[in-house]
């Protein structure tokens, strides 16, 4: 799920505080880790609207 911002976040930090193991992604590598690391979760960062970017392998 994106995670990074908005409504987003907020639906990430509530399933991390419900026990959900989260990772959010985003197209901003800076914004998406540094919320990432404020609610304890992973990120990767994609830009979901170009399919060549889901079938690129993550790290």
């Amino acid at each position: 799920m994106g995670g990074s911002d908005g409504i987003r976040y907020g639906t990430a930090k509530l399933n991390v505080a419900e026990g959900a193991k989260v990772v959010a992604s985003g197209r901003k590598r800076g914004a998406g880790e540094a919320a990432a690391r404020e609610i304890c979760a992973g990120f990767i960062q994609v830009d979901l609207s170009k399919i060549e970017e889901l079938r690129r392998p993550q790290s």
